[in-house]
């Protein structure tokens, strides 16, 4: 019934799209939206079908995931290079650099995503949740999004990843919620918008460039566990 639901709250969305010409500033954020929205109502809806389907033949191996394992990884790695571009582009390189590293190892580890009940589990390493956690904050810190509730989505979905003590759900739920965030800001007059989103954490250009540097140096070890893996794989 949840999966049902997600997916026609999600596939809803879509006919809130004429507000959103006046509230998307630029092509980052319709690239955001439409790329997390389409992974939304494409995830909401496979879990739903795979819960039908388990229902009517339990004693079928739950691992039909590999079909969309790609789908996924794909998505994951779109969603980072978006924010690559734009740090380019706004000439926050070392944090780019950081965001190309978090690219290379994936897929790793080597696992199918799972689904465990209704919740999608995309298996990646602790470390790299961390890595991505700080990169993520500090592209938010960059581009001047550097609100209560912007890094509150973020907090949101560390917070459950805690409480399920569990970095596979992760992902999915860092998706759920910039979902959610990006949807209020596509949709929001003006008003509610600039009382959500108006800036209201102090920026420092110099905490900016450390934050940029340590964030290239925090993903390195990222490069170690990709060759180490393959290493380990041809012997």
């Amino acid at each position: 019934m949840i999966p049902l639901l997600a997916t026609v709250v999600w596939t809803s969305s879509l006919l809130t799209f004429p507000m959103w010409k006046q509230n998307m500033e630029n092509w980052f954020v319709w690239a955001k939206l439409i790329s997390i929205l389409i992974f939304t109502i494409v995830q909401s809806a496979f879990s739903h079908f795979e819960s039908k389907k388990q229902l009517k033949e339990p004693n079928q191996p739950q691992n039909p995931h590999l079909k969309l394992q790609w789908f996924f990884y794909l998505l994951l790695i779109t969603n980072i290079s978006e924010a690559v571009v734009h740090d380019i582009q706004q000439g926050h390189v070392f944090n780019a650099i950081s965001g190309i590293i978090q690219n290379l190892p994936l897929p790793l580890p080597p696992k199918y995503l799972e689904l465990k009940g209704k919740r999608i589990h995309f298996y990646t390493s602790a470390y790299w949740v961390f890595v991505y956690v700080s990169w993520n904050m500090c592209f938010t810190y960059n581009t001047a999004m550097n609100t209560v509730l912007c890094f509150g989505k973020l907090a949101a979905a560390g917070l459950y990843t805690i409480i399920h003590n569990d970095a596979s759900t992760f992902v999915v739920a860092r998706i759920y919620t910039l979902n959610v965030i990006m949807i209020i800001k596509a949709t929001s007059p003006y008003f509610i918008k600039y009382v959500l989103f108006k800036n209201n954490i102090p920026f420092n250009s110099t905490i900016r460039k450390m934050w940029d540097i340590f964030n290239t140096l925090n993903a390195i070890p990222l490069l170690w566990f990709r060759f180490a893996n393959k290493k380990v794989k041809q012997e």
